[in-house]
């Protein structure tokens, strides 16, 4: 393979035998498991198990990261075996998309952060990979279907659920967002997030409201505010490309802040975005919904574009 100038699979896994004191991993954009290599990982990485506390090689990894590309994704079943090391507390992976059923007795036990960026995973394919981290904190997620098609609906409100049924009581930080170039839209549904018990940090498209509003019998429905910011929220955001539809939604949910707040009591700090192409009907909803907010009290940031929140009070 190195004579004929290609990737080697072989000689990537022959490197990890030399590493005794990696602690971030990163796997390449070309990394294709195999039988013979794949061999040697599993050997290192259960020696690694059995003894965290030796130097064995990878045995101190802390973080691990894969990349994919838009014309080949990484399988998150590539990064199974080494999410099992004893101090892997991270994991994060671009242009992703679901593993197989396999090895489900498997468990992630450090595991404590998760962002996929660019993925196309479904909501069984999320439920299967979130039922193996009992100890997860932390998950960021941005959609982007493998083969973009407007016409096709995303599920969100399925994916939601699902994870909420598998981490809802111990996840403290939830941001799932939308990929809108070209845009996907997003299928009808209902979402309820009171399965969160202890979700500090949440971030979700505004879609999820005017979903739940066309799921439910009244325009108002009194179940809107708790079935979306569990009382334990203490900051949210709402993403938005600024259509209208979006805007009857904003103004519903925040329609009569105290009434919101009284639902969610630990409310510090709420984000709105405010694209550049937003509706004329948008930015008067979003004006006084910001007015009514800071009148409590409430921390306002305004977005110009939708992004992973950086929130008020969070170290860098």
């Amino acid at each position: 393979d190195l004579n004929d100038g290609r990737y080697s699979q072989h000689a990537a896994a022959f490197a990890l035998t030399l590493l005794p004191n990696v602690k971030f991993l990163g796997l390449p954009k070309w990394w294709k498991p195999q039988g013979a290599p794949n061999t040697l990982i599993d050997t290192m990485i259960s020696k690694a198990r059995n003894n965290p506390s030796c130097s064995t090689c990878l045995a101190q990894v802390t973080s691990l990261v894969g990349h994919g590309c838009a014309d080949g994704r990484f399988n998150l079943d590539w990064a199974a075996s080494f999410l099992t090391l004893p101090q892997v507390q991270y994991f994060g992976a671009t242009w992703c998309k679901g593993g197989s059923d396999r090895n489900t007795a498997l468990k992630y036990e450090a595991l404590e952060s998760v962002s996929f960026v660019h993925a196309s995973i479904d909501e069984i394919e999320i439920a299967r990979f979130l039922q193996k981290t009992p100890h997860l904190k932390t998950f960021k997620f941005w959609h982007s279907p493998e083969d973009i098609d407007p016409t096709q609906g995303w599920d969100l409100c399925q994916f939601v659920t699902a994870i909420e049924h598998k981490v809802g009581d111990h996840l403290v930080d939830l941001s799932v967002l939308l990929n809108d170039e070209p845009t996907t839209t997003v299928s009808p549904g209902r979402a309820s997030l009171c399965g969160f018990k202890s979700l500090e940090r949440l971030q979700l498209p505004l879609e999820i409201v005017s979903c739940n509003l066309t799921a439910a019998a009244s325009d108002f429905p009194e179940s809107l505010v708790r079935d979306l910011i569990p009382a334990s929220v203490t900051h949210v955001s709402f993403v938005s490309c600024g259509t209208d539809e979006e805007a009857k939604a904003l103004a519903i949910i925040f329609h009569d802040f105290p009434a919101v707040k009284a639902q969610a009591p630990s409310l510090k700090e709420i984000h709105l975005t405010l694209p550049a192409e937003a509706t004329e009907l948008y930015r008067d909803h979003f004006a006084k919904v910001s007015a009514e907010i800071e009148k409590a009290g409430v921390i306002f940031k305004e977005e110009q574009w939708i992004q992973s929140v950086t929130w008020e009070d969070e170290e860098d």
